[in-house]
């Protein structure tokens, strides 16, 4: 794992960066680089239409995303390191918004 505001590396299980308090994505030798540059993994889906619902919410907010799909590793989303810590906070918020929506109800 690692942190994407300060680059730490943590052991895998570790969720959120001692030094920063943001949420850590995963680090892989496999990282896909796009003409862009590098991308993390950013969370993965049993469903290609989860990943894709997901992809579009950050597109929303101007954060590129990209989906790939593997056997055993399932779907998986992507988006550019310098987003990463933007689409940890998009997805908080959104997160908390359904929470809201669901008390009303």
């Amino acid at each position: 794992m690692v942190c994407p505001n300060c680059s730490g590396d943590y052991i895998d299980g570790v969720k959120v960066c001692v030094a920063c308090h943001v949420l850590l994505v995963e680090d892989s030798s496999r990282e896909p680089v796009n003409g862009n540059g590098r991308l993390v993994h950013f969370i993965t889906y049993f469903s290609r239409h989860e990943a894709a619902a997901a992809k579009n919410l950050l597109e929303c907010f101007d954060v590129d995303a990209i989906v790939s799909m593997d056997e055993i590793r399932g779907v998986r989303l992507w988006v550019h390191k310098e987003d990463a810590h933007k689409a940890v906070k998009i997805f908080q918020e959104n997160t908390l918004a359904k929470k809201k929506r669901e008390k009303i109800h």
